[in-house]
């Protein structure tokens, strides 16, 4: 069994925002942000290394903010190894680097970045 990537992830950037970092974020309180929102997209293993795609968007309500908040992520994404309470991430590359994103609220603004996230299998 692989470390789940998108909760190591998860815990890797949980203490950038005041809410929660989550799989499912709701841009229509604008109250809540700064948020990030973290899904894998994709991905597979050759049997010895997860290679995991993952979307990380931020959410925010200024254009200043978003941008700081993406490159804050960024930075941190790619000071790897990590090692998270779900597990060791070994290794991260940027896939597609931060770019504007479609948000369905007109006050919130976006930014995603994709990256490959590599986990290993959990010990025995």
């Amino acid at each position: 069994m692989f470390v789940d990537a998108e909760l190591a992830v998860l815990d890797l950037l949980d203490d950038l925002t005041v809410s929660e970092t989550a799989t499912v974020v709701d841009t229509t309180v604008t109250d809540d942000l700064p948020a990030l929102q973290v899904v894998r997209t994709g991905g597979g293993d050759d049997r010895f290394t997860d290679v995991a795609r993952i979307d990380v968007t931020s959410y925010a309500t200024t254009d200043a903010e978003v941008r700081a908040l993406a490159a804050a992520v960024h930075g941190r994404m790619l000071a790897f190894p990590h090692r998270t309470a779900a597990g060791v991430i070994d290794r991260v590359e940027t896939d597609t680097g931060p770019h504007t994103a479609w948000s369905r609220n007109r006050a919130v603004r976006a930014r995603r970045a994709t990256y490959r996230v590599s986990v290993r299998r959990r010990p025995r």
